[in-house]
């Protein structure tokens, strides 16, 4: 598993937004991380996978892809694994266990 980069968001009273960007996710790694650190996650956002941003899309559902989505989808295909294919998450966790 590569390592994980983390970027600080947002602080609002004793939460913290902070934005994961991983290379290849695992299963529940975010979670598994934020605990390991002593943190609680009490709201996880997938917001792009690959160069597709996700925006408002509601969990379960999909949409048809543009035609841009689907030519920078065709490119990442046909190059060796790259930082462009990595997802983003934003969990909100306690500020004071920071």
């Amino acid at each position: 598993t590569s390592p994980a980069q983390v970027r600080e968001l947002w602080q609002r009273g004793e939460k913290t937004g902070l934005e994961f960007l991983l290379h290849d996710g695992r299963n529940r790694q975010i979670r598994r991380l934020c605990e390991a650190a002593g943190l609680t996650v009490t709201r996880l956002i997938r917001v792009q996978e690959g160069p597709l941003l996700l925006g408002e899309l509601p969990p379960g559902k999909w949409r048809i892809l543009t035609p841009a989505e689907l030519n920078a989808l065709e490119r990442e295909l046909r190059q060796p694994f790259s930082n462009s294919q990595a997802v983003k998450s934003s969990c909100k966790i306690p500020s004071k266990k920071l």
